[in-house]
Parts: C-alpha cells; structure tokens; sequence
C-alpha cells in the first residue's frame, strides 16, 4: 500500500532513536493546537485583529459567524489529525498517521459522516471567507 507524505514523515521520524515519543509529542502538540482553535471560535478573539471601527454592523456580524465556523473546523480536523499522530506514535505505526485527508475519510466513516463532512467543508468554506475579511480588515502595526 502507498504512503502519504505524512506516513512518509512519520514513518522516517519512527526509524529514530524515540521516535514513538517524539511522534507522540508532535500529536499532542496538534491536538493542543486544535483545541486552541476552538476556544478562539468560541472566544472570538480574532476580533481583536480586525479594525471592526471600519466595518458596518452586518460586516461585523458575518465576519463573527464564518470566523467562528472557520476556526471551529479547522480546530476539529487539527484535533483529529494529532490523534492520529498519537496513536502512530503509541503502537509504532506510520499507517495510522494521516492528515487532513484521512482525517475527512474518518469523519465520512462516522455513522453520520456525510452530515460531519458536509458541516467541516462549510466550515473550511468559512474560513476561507474570512480569510478575505481579515485581509480587508486585519489591523497593522501602523494603525495599532
């Protein structure tokens, strides 16, 4: 079976001298990194970056919402993926190492995967829109 370049990675990281830990550490630090995305969606702390002074109420509230569905699926699929890589690097098994593919492949197996994958590419729909509002708003350090 032909490996992903992230089964490749990993696979060359587990060939080395604690590699399973360190395998195991980069899944965590994802994981963690997820979860921190997921608390800035439920936060809005992206707000913080963004010149919301410029934009009017119906800017404001739309780049509220895709900025929190956006973070919020970027967060779930880190999560999933630093799972992944946690167990790669627990049972020593660069087949159990995926990345964002094999992360929507997971969430389409779930027993509502179609409804779990629908919503993640909404939410990556939605990132990408907020993406162009932070480009238009973002604040630089000449207007801090």
């Amino acid at each position: 079976m032909r490996q992903d370049s992230v089964q490749a990675a990993v696979a060359g990281l587990l060939r080395r001298p604690a590699g399973g830990w360190l395998t195991v550490a980069a899944g965590a630090v994802a994981v963690a990194g997820g979860i921190a995305q997921l608390v800035e969606a439920f936060r809005a702390g992206f707000r913080r970056d963004m010149k919301r002074y410029q934009m009017s109420e119906t800017e404001r509230d739309a780049t509220d919402l895709v900025g929190r569905l956006g973070y919020a699926g970027r967060g779930v699929t880190f999560a999933v993926v630093g799972w992944f890589l946690v167990q790669a690097g627990l049972h020593h098994d660069a087949g159990q190492a995926h990345g964002y593919g094999g992360a929507f492949i997971f969430l389409l197996a779930q027993p509502i995967g179609r409804q779990l994958l629908g919503a993640t590419a909404i939410c990556f729909m939605a990132l990408g829109l907020h993406s162009f509002a932070y480009a238009r708003w973002a604040r630089t350090l000449a207007n801090r």
